[in-house]
């Protein structure tokens, strides 16, 4: 039986969330954010979340306007763009937004449903919303003791691996919303108690 957009905007229960951004530090100017939602407990309802607009959000970010608001914009992480991601320079600077008026958007959309969020790192995707809702001054609608992360969940998922899940896909490195959409993915293969999950899918490192 096939399923409708309905259904997936309607199951959709988990949410992903992701930045790129221009420093390492807490106070990090952030190049871009995305966020992903999606059905945890379905590969093929996360799958065909990946093609619904409504469950997708990404948006580039204006630097100028984060210096002079006073986010840290660093000369070695603009090195290790250019040197590591250079294809996804331009993908990352096409028509940038401003973060006050972005990030407000951002957290109405990601928290309509009320959905459960993950990240890749709590110590860094979770660390820069809360420095970026202080700089603007707005409420972090995430509690600190809400977010989970992705590798933990794998993690125990797989048997105690370090490590990731093949899902098959192909996603852009580097990209808010390729890699939200990798993670749900990988979430979902882990979750969703139809999913036959195979031990050369669990790669570790």
């Amino acid at each position: 039986m096939s399923i409708s957009t309905e259904q997936v905007i309607a199951n959709a229960n988990t949410a992903v969330i992701d930045y790129e951004s221009a420093s390492l530090q807490p106070d990090a100017g952030l190049l871009s954010f995305g966020g992903f939602k999606f059905n945890r407990f379905s590969v093929e309802e996360t799958k065909l979340a990946m093609e619904i607009p409504d469950l997708n959000f990404y948006v580039n970010l204006d630097l100028t306007e984060q210096f002079f608001l006073g986010f840290d914009i660093d000369k070695a992480t603009g090195k290790w763009w250019r040197e590591r991601n250079a294809s996804q320079i331009a993908e990352v600077l096409k028509n940038p937004t401003s973060i006050s008026k972005s990030l407000p958007e951002f957290f109405k959309w990601l928290m309509s449903n009320k959905p459960i969020v993950f990240c890749r790192r709590t110590h860094a995707d979770y660390v820069w919303t809360n420095n970026a809702c202080k700089l603007l001054k707005i409420k972090n609608p995430i509690g600190y003791n809400e977010i989970l992360d992705v590798p933990t969940a794998i993690f125990q998922a797989t048997g105690e691996i370090k490590g990731y899940i093949k899902t098959g896909m192909e996603f852009a490195n580097h990209n808010a919303l390729g890699d939200c959409q990798r993670d749900g993915l990988q979430l979902a293969f882990i979750t969703d108690p139809n999913a036959k999950l195979t031990t050369e899918q669990i790669i570790e490192r």
